[in-house]
């Protein structure tokens, strides 16, 4: 949706994964390697320049795990021109998904992965029938899963890299009025007009309804909400700190299970939703 912005674009459509891969083990990386990927986003600059008449003055990197990267986030933070949007969302719908994509069997993976339900990237690890591994596997075979979906360990040292750079909103807040979010991150980032009062903020990377077992135990996902307790009050915290309001959703610790009789039904994992 940003880059609907005539004066915004991103390096890539996919997860741009140069700072997590490319620079893993590298707080300088080699000229060639800087050369090759400013050509890239140079590319990508005239391309939209092409396609709808403008030049963009801003370039966006997108990786929802670069926070955890704590050599990434150190390079980045090295930019001074270099700002961070913040997007929270709800510490279990994440969990759930992330293990839809990675660690739930489906009777049909081909398909599942044709509908984005499952990642073609899986690592050849066991995977399981239900959600309840989750926790029964806590501390077992799903040990480095949990480990790499902890956000609130890492909070204290992004918020203070990003001192007065940084952006912070609950998904929420994109739901009930993107024109005005939108605006105001483009406001945030520096760019020299609004959007323009006719855009369309569509909805992507949604898939709705019963995606694994998960919402048809309740009691399942209230012990989940308790393990994730210490993710919910980082959230309520760091929204104080930047004096945005805390959202219903989040001070209620409702879920999408919590939604979904009353929830419509959304399938967009890459392609746009009205």
């Amino acid at each position: 949706n940003l880059e609907r912005h005539p004066e915004i674009t991103f390096s890539t459509v996919n997860e741009d994964d140069f700072w997590i891969r490319s620079l893993a083990h590298r707080l300088l990386p080699f000229k060639n390697q800087v050369d090759r990927y400013n050509a890239e986003l140079e590319s990508i600059r005239e391309d939209k320049f092409n396609r709808y008449g403008s030049r963009p003055r801003l370039i966006g990197v997108c990786h929802p795990s670069i926070h955890s990267s704590e050599l990434a986030r150190h390079i980045l933070a090295a930019m001074p021109q270099v700002k961070i949007i913040m997007i929270l969302c709800d510490p279990v719908n994440r969990l759930e998904k992330y293990f839809m994509h990675f660690k739930y069997c489906f009777d049909d993976l081909a398909d599942a992965e044709h509908r984005r339900l499952a990642s073609p990237i899986r690592d050849g690890s066991p995977c399981f029938n239900s959600s309840t591994a989750l926790l029964s596997e806590k501390d077992g075979k799903l040990k480095q899963f949990w480990q790499h979906r902890e956000v609130a360990k890492h909070m204290p040292v992004l918020l203070h890299l990003f001192s007065g750079r940084r952006v912070l909103l609950h998904q929420e807040q994109l739901q009930e009025n993107p024109h005005r979010v939108f605006n105001s991150i483009a406001k945030f980032l520096g760019v020299t007009r609004s959007f323009p009062e006719d855009t369309k903020f569509p909805r992507y990377n949604s898939i709705g309804g019963y995606r694994t077992d998960l919402c048809y135990n309740t009691t399942l996902v209230r012990e989940l909400q308790e393990h994730m307790e210490p993710e919910y009050l980082m959230q309520e915290a760091i929204l104080r700190v930047a004096k945005v309001s805390i959202p219903p959703s989040l001070r209620l610790r409702r879920t999408r299970c919590h939604n979904l009789a009353t929830a419509e039904v959304t399938h967009c994992p890459l392609t746009e939703c009205a």
